[in-house]
């Protein structure tokens, strides 16, 4: 109903590995922030997009040109990762406030939602101008796809963040696919399990 689709079987087993291999690799990234005692979950994306941006000077012309976007991310949730370049800010969506589930989480940290505020970036950037509100008829030009793996299941102001995308970007055919891989910080058993799959 939101027009959010279903990615494919073999995406979505390509971007798990992609996943667990950079787990594999990253496996310490937190533990000056972790204990034992203390739980983190850590939750990651991959995305693969393949798009066509028409560039901002030509946008009105009746021979606009368009430039190709291609390209993969992997991103984790927490501070560390593309937030950081940004400074925390963002610029595209809104996060959803008050959950009741995890109200006191900064939701703007979640990977999903740092992965598609940085494809905005990305899409700007390639415009060659700005896409705020005078570029809305620029950012509907915009063509292609978004598949984005996300190795647990996405939270309510993820899911409103994927809607506003689209909304965003209509001419963007946007796929997601959940995965339930157990990446948890803090609990040796917890790392352990999960160096041992695969």
């Amino acid at each position: 109903m939101l027009g959010i689709h279903k990615a494919e079987a073999k995406f979505r087993r390509r971007a798990s590995e992609q996943v667990r291999q950079y787990i594999r690799q990253n496996n310490d990234v937190l533990k000056t922030l972790t204990t034992q005692d203390v739980l983190h979950k850590r939750v990651c994306s991959f995305t693969e997009y393949r798009l066509r941006v028409p560039r901002a000077a030509q946008a009105d012309s009746d021979c606009a040109t368009s430039v190709p976007l291609v390209g993969v991310m992997l991103r984790e949730n927490g501070y560390w990762t593309a937030s950081a370049t940004r400074g925390g800010k963002c610029r595209w969506l809104k996060a959803a406030q008050c959950l009741k589930v995890g109200a006191l989480v900064d939701r703007t940290l979640c990977s999903e939602f740092q992965t598609l505020e940085e494809l905005c970036d990305c899409i700007e950037k390639a415009a060659g101008g700005p896409l705020g509100s005078a570029g809305s008829g620029q950012r509907a030009a915009v063509q292609g796809g978004v598949r984005i793996f996300i190795s647990t299941t996405p939270c309510i102001s993820c899911v409103g963040a994927m809607s506003q995308f689209i909304l965003m970007f209509p001419g963007i055919s946007l796929e997601v696919g959940c995965g339930k891989i157990p990446i948890r910080q803090g609990w040796k058993k917890d790392a352990a399990a999960f160096l041992a799959v695969g």
